[in-house]
């Protein structure tokens, strides 16, 4: 049996919010919020047919917004997040308009 494949964002501590630590400079979470606004995450916990994908109850739901997804993947590719650099790049070109 092959293992589950895991979508999984980053975890505030406890008492906060992905938001608040990203809005606090907290360059993990910027890149993870910018990295949730690009995919979004449906409203419940989810697998696909065949069991594998797993969506972690911990993240909060949220529609994709390519605006949003930019200004956090910037924050966090402005210091330097490798990561966020490259997820910016795609978001950028397949989002026309989008700055």
């Amino acid at each position: 049996m092959a293992p589950k494949r895991f979508m999984c964002f980053y975890r505030p501590g406890p008492g906060s919010s992905l938001r608040h630590e990203a809005e606090q400079g907290d360059v993990e979470a910027q890149a993870a919020l910018g990295r949730l606004y690009f995919e979004g995450r449906p409203e419940t916990t989810s697998s696909d047919d065949t069991g594998e994908v797993v969506v972690s109850s911990f993240t909060p739901a949220v529609k994709p917004n390519l605006t949003q997804s930019v200004k956090w993947l910037r924050k966090a590719a402005n210091k330097g997040h490798a990561e966020a650099k490259r997820l910016l790049q795609t978001v950028l070109a397949t989002a026309k308009g989008v700055h």
